[in-house]
């Protein structure tokens, strides 16, 4: 069975351990997710916050996090684990399924001036894999 086949029952509710994703890459996940599903339109998505704005992903993806959070791939060699951040590859893949099926609940939350991500570095991230082209933002009001 190809990986993209597992993908496709994992998709379907099937459950297999972390290792399985570590041969999928990014791109195939998400292709393997427009096949399989709609992905739903930012207008529809249901927030729980008002976003105070929408910028263009490009500008949001060279914000650090206010937290030195990095957005990129690792192997965890302690576990033998593939890991994006601090997902796992399958929690990963689960949180773009997520997004892709459901939108996005809460908007990138920005320090004050715009310069920081504070919270939602790999809601930026997820976002841009599935291809939007946009990310709702708040600033903090702190």
């Amino acid at each position: 069975m190809s990986i993209l086949e597992y993908l496709q029952e994992k998709l379907d509710g099937d459950d297999k351990p972390d290792y399985w994703f570590r041969y999928a890459t990014p791109e195939d996940v998400v292709d393997l997710i427009k096949k399989k599903h709609s992905i739903i339109s930012m207008d529809n998505f249901k927030y729980v916050d008002t976003p105070d704005d929408f910028i263009d992903i490009s500008e949001v993806r060279k914000l650090n996090g206010f937290f030195g959070e990095k957005r990129k791939y690792r192997i965890d060699r302690d576990n033998n684990l593939a890991m994006f951040g601090n997902y796992t590859m399958k929690q990963w893949y689960e949180f773009l399924l997520s997004i892709a099926t459901t939108g996005l609940r809460e908007p990138v939350l920005l320090s004050p001036n715009g310069t920081e991500i504070i919270e939602g570095n790999h809601r930026v991230q997820a976002l841009h894999q599935l291809g939007y082209k946009q990310v709702p933002v708040i600033y903090d009001r702190k």
